[in-house]
């Protein structure tokens, strides 16, 4: 009973953290409406880590979240995690859109008064670490830059599992678009 009470609590704190960024317009939201957010746009694409340890691909994708009958902007996303030529995580875009939210690992929303950047989630596997993403296109719109903090503590509860690292990214990771 107490993990799943921990694992209710995660998931209400997410869904509270993710729309705060939006409480200030809750209020002005009607039924039926659509949020837009063009400057999201410029983050849609193959993106393709930049280092020698890893090799971390991210296809993001600009999707209207539904908010009760309104719908907002943001961006989700899938990965492919290779270490050493070998694939140890992975997401696929699934073919079935009711299926786009249970699949993404990513999820992102654009930061208000700061059009080159997003912030959101990432997760490599369901009951691994989560991380806390705060991210920075470039003026050429070509380098993207995730900053990724771990945002639980390893070892608490999801899902009635310990978390797990599947691999321990860095602190700050840049992408270059792919085309």
């Amino acid at each position: 009973m107490k993990n799943f009470k921990k694992s209710i609590l995660f998931s209400i704190a997410s869904i509270i953290i993710t729309s705060s960024a939006f409480a200030q317009n809750l209020n002005k939201i009607k039924p039926g409406d659509h949020v837009v957010n063009k400057s999201i746009e410029q983050f849609e694409g193959v993106w393709q880590s930049e280092n020698d340890a890893f090799v971390l691909e991210l296809n993001l994708c600009k999707i209207a979240i539904p908010l009760g009958t309104a719908k907002i902007d943001g961006i989700i996303g899938y990965h492919k995690l290779e270490v050493g030529k070998k694939v140890i995580s992975e997401s696929l875009k699934p073919a079935d859109q009711k299926d786009v939210f249970k699949k993404a690992t990513f999820s992102a929303k654009g930061i208000q008064g700061k059009e080159n950047s997003i912030d959101g989630y990432f997760i490599l596997d369901k009951n691994a670490t989560r991380y806390k993403v705060l991210g920075n296109i470039s003026p050429s719109k070509n380098e993207l830059v995730l900053t990724f903090t771990p945002s639980n503590p390893k070892g608490i509860t999801i899902n009635k599992e310990k978390t797990v690292d599947v691999y321990k990214l860095p602190g700050s990771i840049t992408f270059k678009k792919k085309i």
